[in-house]
């Protein structure tokens, strides 16, 4: 049955909020569920599917508009546009415009073209592995060749693609639309296959879906033959893209097990394993919802990170005859021996490119390094010499610095016969908030007290950083209590924290008392790993315990929030800088329907104070907008009617509750089942503040705070008991189930489990990384990177016993083993642990070993070094610095995109921890050098690799409950 109009339905096509436009459904089966969502049944052809989006979608955001000029229509010499085979040889050239949509000019040869009236039977191979016939004048060009095929496809964005044929040898040539197709294949059989000929590196690039789908298949093709290699996990992750691309949703009533995608090439055969293909099937569940175009999205944003996407490889030789490989791709020419990547040479690098006879030659600028300007390496003919410095030609020209080129082999994909997909329902796009607060003067009600008074305690004075950092987050020492949780006591026991009345060994900071749970995490408290039976070896040489991962924590990140606001080691204990106005905070985690919610926040000290929820999207300047909503004070402190408090909300203030003074627990209530926001002062309950609007329905919640001159003390119940705990369905966000939790979109530094080898696992929180035992060698990147002057430093420290380390710091293309090649810098073991003297005392660059400092072991903290203004890297021991080990190469720091460091760690049958200066250092070098966490944006760079997008899919599950829940409310 078909739903009813629904109001929120526009004209030209248009929908808002979250409803679903039905013209975009014509042609397929749809009807609405009892949940609310609607199912749609497609059956259309891929190819016919995408042709349809570009009807309705021919005004909006990147759809393909512009017509392919000069291309031959369903009208023209090439027959029917749809049929499997066409004629082209009348006296109506196909001209190539200089337009954006086709590249390039007409050849003034293909202008002039004149039919031979002699037909020739002619074989294109498709990017689905399906072949289709084209009847040709044997006197026909390339371009007359090339525009049938993009007309058959429906191509309008052509500049991406080629076509390919292969020579008497055996060997491929892009064909060459402004010749005659008889003078380039001779003698051979009329056979081509259709390729991509340059990848794009930004995918956001192309404007049609049905052009991205054809890359898609591309990719797919250089997957399945082994060209495109990649690590299993991520052959999982693309593959349940192309199944929700292909198959649609995935249903338990038709996709049993893994016999639906069994007979679906998703990597080379020897690697497809039924362990692989079940992977493919979990991760298929979680993509509900993803039309096509956007699993094709997804699929292609994540395989453009792969190491060798996009890059056309060609056999050569040097001049001292080794073996090498040179890789074409959209920022120049790369050099690799035996898949071992060697050397970079950019654009604009290259002087000139020439061939002659077998040789190829590339005339470098000047630079830094040893190597003579002009290279030269010897093609196996001449022809391959051509066919080499064509493709660096044709890339040069085609964008510079933007994608390549790679032919590969055909390959045919099964198809699913349909695909389902559930969008929700239509919904109300409504700004109105139910702003209904309860005022709580002197005459309506008591002022509850709070139990404990606490006392004043602030960053200490904020250092000025040579590139404008604020590092005050690490440098606070928040105040801790006495053995009485009722009173806060000011004193300092020398830099120790205090539970009990008794100093923790081993732990920075102090802070206020915490019930001693009972698995003993005391020395956790600031990353550390105690001295016990979990983190040392046992007697017997083969029983060794290997340190055991924690969840994160939840607590305020030093990640999302004001640059200069003070936070503990631990997170909890928050404050401002006096003088510094509004800061703002937000928690590493959040939590999304369903469920009812709840945290508490203590004001410590005098001064304004707002504390609530938001999104990751919202203002650190709680409630300033339309995704925050906060309770407490207004913009300027100002009590509402009868001494009430203030709740804000898009930069609105209402009267609310009462004053919240210092001594006082504001409780945060957040009721994600019926859409309510309230809160509490001292355990006095208020009645609803708002109500989330339908937009943010959706979206995830992070607790959050701002405060002006004052001080918070958070409380999640993660170990600490709740002072005013609410009746009802209200529990901790602490103890929230592992699937209604959401990660904070900004994680700040860690270490990068999507740029880590296999046999490795990095901590929930990014702070630790383990190296499984007898796998040898691992390693694994951060996910940020420096680049820019300054001068920057980190902490490693190794917390167990056994196995061999080694640290410092490499590009994004260096390998993860660090040192072992020129784009990585290393210190500490070489690979079999003995190094040139038995110590391991090493530095490693190019996998070149040289004694340096010292050696190191279990606890010892190593400090890194980073100094891109003396171009200098350097490492310390517990504080002693052994003075410069290595000069950076110019090339890396002077190239027209700077290129980034990132902190890298390797390991062997052990594990390490990491500080990038978001909790206290050890071994704090000075206001000279910057904690790499408190870079400035400009001076950092984001990892390339980032893993699946799951967060949409967190977004989009709990869009489908409230839908849910809505509808039961309307029954």
């Amino acid at each position: 049955m078909e739903p009813p109009a629904m109001s929120t339905f526009l004209s030209d096509n248009e929908t808002v909020g979250e409803s679903t436009n039905l013209l975009h459904l014509e042609g397929h089966s749809w009807s609405q569920l009892q949940d609310g969502t609607i199912e749609i049944t497609d059956r259309l052809p891929k190819k016919e599917y995408y042709m349809s989006l570009r009807r309705f979608n021919s005004t909006g955001p990147n759809s393909g508009t512009a017509h392919r000029l000069g291309s031959i229509s369903s009208g023209s010499a090439a027959g029917l546009a749809n049929g499997s085979s066409g004629l082209l040889g009348g006296n109506s050239p196909s001209p190539r415009p200089g337009g954006s949509t086709l590249r390039g000019s007409s050849h003034p040869s293909v202008v002039d073209f004149k039919p031979s009236g002699k037909i020739v039977d002619c074989t294109v191979v498709m990017l689905d592995g399906t072949t289709r016939e084209f009847r040709l004048d044997k006197a026909a060009y390339g371009q007359q060749l090339f525009d049938a095929v993009c007309t058959h496809l429906g191509l309008l964005e052509v500049e991406f693609f080629g076509i390919t044929y292969y020579d008497s040898t055996n060997n491929w040539f892009w064909l060459q639309t402004d010749q005659k197709i008889a003078k380039q294949i001779g003698k051979n059989e009329w056979q081509f296959e259709f390729q991509v000929k340059f990848y794009p590196c930004d995918i956001d690039s192309i404007k049609e879906d049905i052009t991205r789908y054809y890359l898609c298949l591309q990719v797919r093709q250089d997957i399945v033959s082994g060209q495109l290699p990649c690590s299993f996990v991520t052959y999982c992750i693309l593959g349940s893209y192309i199944v929700q691309s292909e198959a649609g949703d995935h249903d338990p009533t038709q996709h049993i097990g893994i016999k639906y995608i069994q007979d679906h090439p998703f990597a080379p055969h020897m690697l497809q394993t039924p362990e692989m293909l079940g992977r493919i099937v979990e991760l298929h569940k979680l993509h509900r919802g993803k039309t096509p175009e956007e699993a094709d999205r997804l699929f292609l944003n994540n395989a453009r990170k792969l190491a060798l996407y996009g890059v056309d490889l060609h056999k050569v030789k040097t001049s001292q005859g080794q073996d090498i490989t040179l890789g074409v791709y959209y920022g120049g020419i790369l050099l690799y021996r035996n898949r071992i990547r060697l050397m970079r040479i950019s654009w604009p690098r290259i002087i000139s490119l020439s061939h002659r006879g077998r040789n190829f030659i590339i005339a470098r600028r000047p630079g830094d390094d040893s190597l003579d300007r002009n290279m030269t390496f010897k093609c196996i003919s001449p022809t391959l010499a051509k066919r080499l410095y064509n493709v660096c030609v044709d890339h040069h020209n085609f964008f510079r610095l933007r994608g390549s080129s790679r032919p590969k082999k055909p390959s045919l994909f099964p198809s699913f016969a349909t695909r389902k997909y559930h969008y929700p329902g239509t919904t109300v796009n409504s700004s109105s908030i139910d702003a209904t607060v309860g005022v709580g003067g002197h005459n309506q009600t008591s002022r509850p007290l709070s139990k404990f008074r606490p006392m004043p305690a602030h960053p200490s004075e904020t250092v000025d950083h040579m590139n404008g950092a604020v590092a005050s987050q690490y440098q606070y020492q928040p105040a801790m209590v006495s053995g009485d949780p009722a009173c806060m006591d000011p004193t300092y026991f020398c830099n120790q924290n205090v539970i009990n009345g008794l100093p923790i060994p081993n732990a920075h900071g102090v802070q206020r008392y915490y019930q001693p749970s009972s698995n003993d995490v005391t020395g956790l408290m600031n990353g550390h790993h105690p001295n016990s039976n979990n983190n040392h070896i046992n007697n017997m040489p083969t029983m060794i315990t290997r340190i055991s991962f924690v969840p994160e924590h939840w607590r305020i990140t030093g990640a999302d929030c004001t640059a200069g606001l003070g936070i503990d080691a631990r997170g909890l204990d928050v404050a401002s800088t006096r003088g510094a106005g509004w800061q703002g905070c937000r928690a590493n985690k959040g939590v999304k329907a369903p469920g009812a919610y709840y945290y508490e926040a203590a004001c410590l000290e005098e001064g304004l104070i707002r504390v609530g929820w938001s999104t990751n999207d919202a203002n650190l300047e709680l409630g300033a907008d339309n995704y925050g909503f906060g309770y407490g004070s207004d913009a300027v402190g100002s009590a509402g009617m009868n001494g009430t408090g203030r709740v804000m909300h898009r930069n609105t203030g209402h009267d609310y509750g009462i004053m919240v003074h210092q001594g006082d627990v504001i409780g945060c209530l957040l009721d994600l089942d019926k859409g309510s926001i309230s809160w509490s002062c001292n355990g006095k309950i208020f009645q609803r503040a708002f109500t989330i609007p339908d937009q943010l329905r959706g979206e995830a919640f992070l607790p959050a705070a701002s405060l002006k001159d004052s001080r918070i003390l958070f409380n999640f119940g993660e170990e600490q008991p709740l002072e005013f705990p609410p009746d009802g369905s209200f529990i901790p966000v602490a103890q929230s189930a592992d699937d209604s939790q959401v990660s904070n979109r900004n994680p700040g530094w860690r270490m990068n489990q999507y740029d880590a080898t296999n046999a490795l696992d990095v901590a929930p929180d990014g702070s630790q990384v383990q190296s499984h035992f007898n796998q040898g060698w691992q390693g694994c990147r951060s996910n940020h990177g420096i680049r820019g002057l300054g001068r920057f430093y980190f902490e490693v420290t190794p917390i167990e016993s056994t196995g061999l380390w080694r640290v410092g710091w490499s590009t994004d293309d260096g390998n993860l083993i660090v040192g072992t090649d020129q784009y990585g810098f290393g210190y500490g073991a070489d690979n079999e642990g003995f190094g040139l003297n038995g110590q391991q005392g090493k530095r490693i660059h190019c996998d070149e070993i040289e004694n340096y400092g010292e050696a190191f072991s279990k606890d010892d903290v190593i400090g890194c070094f980073l100094d891109t203004i003396e171009h200098t890297i350097k490492w310390s021991k517990n504080g002693l610095e052994f003075g410069d080990a290595y000069r950076i190469p110019s090339e890396l720091l002077h190239s027209k995109n700077l290129t980034a460091l990132y902190p890298t760690v390797s390991l062997l049958n052990s594990t390490l921890e990491l500080n990038f200066g978001d909790k206290p250092f050890k071994y704090y070098p000075g206001p000279d050098w910057t904690p790499v966490c408190c870079a400035p944006p400009e001076c950092t760079k984001r990892s390339r690799r980032k893993g699946p997008e799951v967060s949409q899919i967190y977004i989009l599950t709990t869009q489908y409950v409230y839908i849910h829940h809505k509808h039961r409310e309307m029954k």
